[in-house]
């Protein structure tokens, strides 16, 4: 279905996702950087996100063999995806405002664009499981990210605010061990239906 070009960038980018993934956790972990200390599980999750949200479904709105209904799907959701990397980024490293209820509604007009699309365009009516599997994953993604929102509000409150602003679970605390815990067994369900989709793109 892919290009080789798209295929080696696929492979390429999640080398560069990991390596910038286990820079990311060292110096937050050992800096005391702000933001707080990061778990295995969270510094996972978050490059599945990164890996998923950016390099995947960036080449995806440009790949010209997809179906043109799946290129709008997936390009409404990257310019959405985009633009929260940046709002984002502006609150917790600018502004220092940051709460995990601005995610939560990010997440849930993601969703609803997605449902809104899929529903207009009839995609299903294409024979192309990768592509509708890897949308699924994508919708699940935003889901559990909201869900993990959720949970970590309950814990830290609005902590996540200011210089000493709190914005990951660590594996120190016993207050965030059950999130971790979820967060690492549907890290391996993410990987399993990445790799699956993928897969399927690349036969």
């Amino acid at each position: 279905m892919f290009s080789l070009s798209s295929k080696l960038w696929l492979i390429l980018s999640v080398a560069m996702v990991a390596v910038g993934g286990l820079i990311f956790y060292k110096k937050q972990n050992h800096l005391r950087l702000i933001g707080g200390k990061i778990s295995k599980a969270k510094v996972v999750w978050l490059c599945l996100a990164i890996y998923i949200y950016f390099p995947v479904m960036t080449l995806l709105v440009f790949e010209k063999s997809l179906p043109r209904e799946f290129q709008i799907i997936f390009g409404s959701v990257s310019i959405l995806m985009w633009l929260r990397a940046a709002g984002e980024l502006y609150l917790l490293y600018g502004i220092k405002q940051w709460s995990p209820l601005m995610g939560i509604g990010h997440n849930m007009l993601c969703l609803s664009v997605i449902f809104a699309e899929v529903s207009f365009l009839k995609i299903f009516l294409y024979d192309s499981w990768p592509l509708e599997l890897l949308l699924g994953l994508m919708s699940c993604c935003l889901v559990l990210d909201s869900y993990y929102a959720y949970q970590f509000r309950k814990i830290v409150h609005a902590k996540t605010k200011g210089a000493e602003g709190l914005w990951f679970a660590d594996d120190e605390r016993e207050c965030f061990r059950r999130l971790n815990t979820l967060t690492g067994r549907w890290n391996w369900i993410i990987i399993s239906i990445l790799i699956i989709s993928l897969w399927g793109i690349f036969k």
